[in-house]
């Protein structure tokens, strides 16, 4: 990207991600994508039109979809940050539908780590109580749903 039309953009985009707080890690990955996308089209950033977005997502076909999606974010997030700093006339990412990656299913937590928790709480009533998720204790001393939690307050 040394030589290419793009690189001062880029670099300011970057910098711009950095001072807003961006990790490290998105702005490395952003750095690595928008390269690899300069590698497909050198040209400058105002000749990029859907055409040229739709042929670069084609050839990332055998690529994982999260890969995809990531590579697909890199070029939204540069190409509506020129838009609002109007570099360019129009933002063409808007006229593309985007990878959607499937709802992920939280992981489970691994049973030391519950069972360390659970032995670093003290065995008292305060224990049950704060395991129930029940600030009154129960009175008859048996574990129960905590009946404010049932309330609906008004």
């Amino acid at each position: 990207m040394a030589n290419s039309p793009m690189v001062t953009i880029v670099e300011d985009f970057l910098t711009d991600l950095t001072r807003a707080g961006r990790s490290a890690n998105t702005v490395r990955a952003y750095r690595s994508d928008l390269a690899d996308f300069d590698r497909f089209f050198p040209g400058p950033i105002d000749q990029i039109t859907a055409g040229v977005l739709r042929a670069y997502l084609g050839s990332l076909a055998d690529k994982a979809p999260a890969t995809r999606a990531r590579r697909e974010a890199a070029l939204a997030s540069v190409l509506a940050w020129a838009y609002r700093a109007e570099m360019i006339e129009a933002d063409p990412m808007t006229r593309l539908d985007r990878t959607r990656l499937a709802a992920s299913s939280p992981r489970p937590v691994p049973t030391e780590q519950v069972e360390a928790v659970l032995r670093a709480i003290p065995k008292t009533r305060d224990r049950d109580r704060l395991l129930s998720g029940c600030s009154t204790p129960p009175a008859c001393g048996w574990v129960k749903p905590c009946p404010s939690r049932s309330r609906i307050s008004t």
